[in-house]
């Protein structure tokens, strides 16, 4: 298959085109054909070795969390999703693998693509979208009284997590109140 890989870490000119072997679904993965991929400052902060000390990783690494796309095959124990399935989803940062024509994902991690979202909006939300549900349930379990959603995209350090916060209070029907969020939040 083709992937954009790293030998090493650095900058943005380490990565390359080349051909690698097909990755192998594990019991609970599913195998998806990528027909998009999503990027995240995650992406830059893996490729620039910003997390190394937790984080080792096997060279050469395919790059990207947050692909979508249609199922290959699944692992023993997956049985979520079949063959054909659209679904969406990100992979473990330790495997990588967003940025080729396959990538492996834990079906716990992995949704059924909605029709209404075409392939690059679905790959642009699992983290970016988990990211912001996390710090709603972390603010709204802690707070006690009106859902104050305070600096969502500066508690959790993403660049667009304020627009699916922007997408969740449309939804939920209460105003999104932001506070010392930065440039990321209007």
């Amino acid at each position: 298959m083709k992937a954009i890989a790293i030998d090493d870490y650095g900058e943005a000119g380490n990565l390359s085109m080349r051909d690698l072997p097909d990755p192998q679904p594990r019991d609970e993965e599913i195998l998806v054909r990528v027909r998009a991929a999503g990027v995240n400052p995650l992406d830059w902060k893996i490729r620039q070795g910003q997390l190394r000390s937790f984080l080792r990783l096997r060279f050469p690494y395919v790059l990207g969390s947050d692909v979508a796309g249609e199922v290959v095959s699944s692992g023993m124990l997956a049985t979520k999703f079949k063959a054909g399935d659209l679904v969406f989803g990100f992979s473990d940062p330790r495997r990588g693998g967003g940025y080729a024509e396959l990538a492996v994902v834990k079906q716990a991690t992995a949704a059924s693509k909605p029709e209404s979202l075409d392939y690059a909006e679905a790959a642009s939300l699992p983290v970016a979208g988990c990211s912001a549900l996390q710090a709603l349930r972390l603010r709204l379990l802690a707070t006690p009284g009106p859902r104050l959603l305070e600096a969502i995209a500066l508690a959790v350090h993403f660049e667009d997590v304020d627009v699916v916060g922007q997408a969740i209070e449309q939804r939920a029907g209460e105003p999104l109140i932001a506070e010392d969020a930065g440039p990321f939040v209007e």
